[in-house]
């Protein structure tokens, strides 16, 4: 009997493991002026807002414990459901980092969920993750990052998970979202946090004369939300989505105090505006961030009228600091969900977001349907970020 030759043998020999070399995703030419927006999901005073639903407004209660000035109980509009653990008291120094580590913690598997809405997933070809809220403690965001990065590891969705990192403020968006140098996933989960209902931002606010009182029914009543969004970063390869929407740099004016301004140059300055970020954009939907301020509602309409646009600004938007109280450094990301909530049942219209509460600067950005559209970027009037804030 002839021996069994090479050939046979190595037929029944099983053949060697052959290792698929991991492909690392990481980029870093992704657009700094372009973002797409997928979903996104917020706690806030009125109830949890997604794609399906978004909350009637909530009306505010007294404050057990703030006060305004003459000692008269504030209104606050704090978020009752959606949070297991009991509120800090908000005199407590340390009530604003204990707030928004419980409310992070509350919308964080929210967050993680919105993962699976997305093609390719994810969770295959990565995600950072982006925190954002005005807390200036390494020890607070410590005890808030750990545990998330644990949680996340730990979850189907751990293998994707790229970069975990934070920022104070959540105003601009594409600056604190794009990658460094070194490159980053191609999408983000982006999570801003903030809560006012304590004595530190209550005291800032009415050191402004911000704060809504009996000398003041046009200011503020403080509130708190936690929105989280997932985006996708864009290259110029990046082929054209079915679905979701195009957020591009918004339109940023710089001026003088609204109240050191004649009526017409206001107007003038806010149809400037309008005309940089709605170009050929006619807007369906309005989430503006406090009509409730001085003048702001009238300026609003009659600038949106002069630009073609017949938005009714209470039956087709939503001013957010009426809706559910004024929400800080998480305005910004708020306003996105409301607005992609807004467009959930009409996915092939447009949403401007517009902030004219600040007295020296005005904001206006519009989130564009992908249907129909290509990737080139539309120009935007931007000028440089300020650090100042109202509420923060």
């Amino acid at each position: 009997m002839s021996k069994a030759s090479i050939y046979d043998r190595l037929q029944r020999r099983p053949p060697a493991p052959v290792e698929t070399p991991k492909v690392s995703t990481e980029r870093s030419d992704f657009r700094r002026d372009r973002l797409r927006v997928i979903d996104g999901v917020a706690l806030t005073p009125a109830g949890l807002v997604n794609a399906r639903e978004i909350p009637p407004q909530a009306a505010p209660e007294v404050s057990p414990t703030l006060e305004g000035a003459g000692g008269s109980r504030l209104l606050i509009h704090p978020i009752v459901e959606g949070v297991g653990q009991q509120a800090p008291d908000p005199m407590d120094p340390e009530a604003k980092a204990q707030r928004v580590h419980q409310l992070i913690e509350a919308v964080a598997l929210e967050a993680m969920m919105m993962l699976d809405n997305a093609e390719p997933r994810p969770a295959e070809v990565g995600f950072d993750i982006v925190l954002s809220a005005p807390l200036r403690s390494a020890t607070a965001w410590n005890t808030i990052i750990e545990p998330l990065r644990k949680m996340i590891q730990a979850s189907p969705y751990g293998q994707g998970l790229g970069s975990l990192r934070h920022t104070e403020n959540g105003w601009d968006m594409h600056r604190h979202l794009s990658v460094p140098d070194t490159g980053g996933r191609p999408y983000v989960v982006w999570i801003s946090a903030d809560s006012l209902i304590n004595r530190a931002d209550v005291g800032r606010l009415q050191q402004h004369a911000l704060l809504a009182g009996p000398s003041t029914p046009n200011g503020m009543k403080v509130g708190e939300a936690c929105a989280a969004l997932l985006l996708q970063r864009v290259a110029e390869d990046t082929p054209n989505p079915a679905t979701g929407w195009w957020l591009d740099e918004a339109s940023v004016k710089s001026h003088p105090k609204r109240d050191d301004l004649h009526q017409r140059t206001r107007h003038a300055n806010l149809v400037e505006l309008l005309a940089s970020a709605l170009a050929d954009t006619t807007p369906d939907v309005l989430i503006s961030d406090s009509l409730r301020r001085p003048g702001r509602a009238t300026e609003v309409s009659r600038a949106l009228l002069e630009r073609g646009v017949s938005l009714d600004i209470i039956d087709d938007g939503i001013s957010v600091e009426e809706w559910c109280g004024w929400p800080g450094e998480a305005l910004t990301a708020l306003q996105l969900v409301l607005a992609v909530a807004s467009l959930a049942k009409m996915p092939e219209q447009d949403a401007l977001m517009l902030n004219v509460a600040e007295e020296e600067r005005s904001r206006a950005m519009v989130l564009h349907s992908t249907s129909g559209t290509d990737s080139s970027s539309q120009e935007a009037a931007v000028a440089a970020s300020a650090d100042t804030r109202i509420g923060s």
